[in-house]
């Protein structure tokens, strides 16, 4: 009796010690999981089942150019964007049975784009970005990696530790933003503006939907069907040239207008092409594009609307604005939204003109009250490098200094909550050349800024730079024109950057927070 009473004592230790060996790689696994700009919002599972009317699906074309928080803003629908970057049909089904599952919404939004792209499994890191933001024992994460992925590659797409077990150097760089898209409902933003050249009138491909899209496409309108939820297929507009398309991949993606449409006719569900139709939305190919395949933040909102618009009147979604329970936690998201959208677009700023376009909108036109955007000069500027464009650009902000024909080493400004509280000003020290300060509070913060820098024997002023807030500082040694940005609200630093004086564009070298 004795006996059995040890062995059921080492039997119970053996299985306490399994359980808790199991929950720590569980763990380890998730903590080993891709943190990605690119890849699916793990916020989405925050929230309770059936929270969302609506999920958003599809490719980077769907992340940038629908904005939940505006969806809900102006339509009070409750929405979250999980596309992710290059998500393959075959990744947007089974995302849809899961968020069918988990939510069933009133509707799904699926982006066909990729339909015309030849792929019979799907690269790996693509998998990675919806994989390893699902729940580990979802049964609809392990459908999708046995189905989509290479047979070589499934176990690691199980178990990410395998796939990252070496990645430590490698998550603070991958994961820093992925926050910010939290804060978006899933959606990435972008403050870029550029001016793209339209495709040449584009040339019907046969069959341009390939066998796998189709599949897909069908298999999801089956899904819907038998889950009684409604389907939306749309095809995004995609603005002018870029990187990504050549001229007979966009003649493929505008086929798809026609062949798409015929499967929606033929299966009951319907079908919006936006593709090839820019001018008839509105779409200014000189200020709401991104990068020609994507819009920008201005695009994204113009999109937003016409598609809100469309799915409220069509689908008779419920306005939940006001309606309490966990709306009221979607409703305290919204009022952080534009402080999330705003370091978004400073995150992703990779030039002086970036900046300043975020800045424009942010700090002057629509201002974030909680914002303080303190600036700082090291250096002098080129009046090659600081042109007459990039100096209307930052007076466009709200500064009065035309900074083309700045030639002293001495200047900075303050903004808070939109308003220009302090700029330098030769006037005042009577000489283009000299060293100025100014220092004060705000919200949680206290703040001192320095520019130029005074040689005591010699009486010359010479370069140097300073950001201080709440004791720490923000700048480096070398030349530059500094930006930092702050929630005054909470005193949590949004972006640092140094933008180079000598940089033909003003090139962001972003400082780790």
């Amino acid at each position: 009796m004795k006996q059995q009473r040890i062995w059921a004592a080492r039997a119970a230790r053996f299985v306490l010690f399994m359980a808790v060996l199991g929950l720590v790689l569980v763990s380890l696994n998730e903590a080993m999981m891709l943190r990605h700009r690119d890849g699916m919002s793990r916020k989405y599972y925050s929230f309770p089942k059936g929270t969302f009317d609506v999920v958003l699906l599809g490719s980077s074309l769907m992340m940038y150019d629908v904005l939940p928080a505006d969806l809900y803003e102006q339509y009070g629908i409750t929405s979250y964007n999980l596309a992710t970057g290059n998500q393959s049909l075959g990744l947007s089904y089974y995302l849809a049975k899961e968020v069918i599952e988990r939510d069933h919404p009133e509707l799904i939004v699926l982006d066909c784009s990729r339909a015309s792209v030849e792929e019979d499994t799907t690269k790996t890191s693509f998998i990675h970005y919806v994989t390893d933001v699902m729940p580990f024992f979802s049964r609809n994460r392990l459908a999708m990696i046995s189905d989509l992925a290479e047979e070589g590659e499934r176990n690691a797409l199980r178990f990410p530790l395998i796939a990252y077990h070496s990645r430590w150097q490698d998550m603070e760089v991958v994961d820093e933003n992925v926050y910010i898209k939290e804060g978006l409902y899933g959606a990435r933003i972008m403050a870029s503006s550029n001016e793209v050249v339209p495709f040449e009138k584009p040339v019907y491909v046969e069959n341009a939907m390939t066998p796998a899209g189709r599949d897909y496409i069908e298999r999801t309108i089956r899904l819907c069907k038998e889950t009684d939820t409604n389907l939306l297929l749309v095809s995004l507009p995609i603005p002018g040239e870029n990187e990504f398309l050549d001229q007979d991949e966009y003649n493929r993606r505008w086929s798809l207008t026609k062949e798409v449409g015929e499967l929606a006719d033929a299966e009951g569900v319907e079908y919006i092409g936006y593709i090839g139709r820019e001018e008839e939305l509105g779409i200014d190919r000189t200020a709401d594009v991104f990068d020609g395949e994507h819009l920008n933040r201005w695009g994204a909102a113009k999109f937003t609307r016409l598609i809100g618009d469309h799915m409220q009147k069509k689908y008779g979604l419920a306005d939940r604005r006001g309606t309490g329970g966990i709306c009221d936690r979607i409703e305290k998201d919204l009022q952080e939204y534009p402080v999330y959208r705003m370091q978004a677009c400073l995150r992703n700023a990779s030039s002086l003109r970036r900046i300043a376009e975020t800045l424009r909108e942010d700090a002057h036109e629509k201002p974030v009250p909680e914002a303080l955007v303190l600036l700082a000069l090291n250096g002098t500027f080129d009046p090659e490098n600081m042109g007459e464009k990039n100096a209307q650009r930052m007076m466009d902000i709200g500064l009065k200094q035309n900074l083309h024909e700045w030639t002293g080493h001495g200047w900075l400004a303050v903004i808070d909550g939109g308003k220009v509280v302090y700029e330098s000003d030769p006037e005042k020290h009577g000489t283009a050349d000299f060293t100025d300060e100014t220092e004060g509070t705000a919200g949680e913060l206290r703040y001192r800024v320095t520019s130029g820098v005074l040689d005591e024997e010699t009486g010359e002023v010479g370069s140097g730079a300073s950001i201080k807030v709440n004791r720490l500082e923000y700048t480096l040694p070398e030349k530059g024109l500094y930006c930092a940005v702050f929630n005054k609200e909470t005193g949590k630093l949004l972006e640092s950057c140094q933008i180079e004086l000598e940089s033909d564009y003003m090139r962001v070298e972003h400082l780790a927070p």
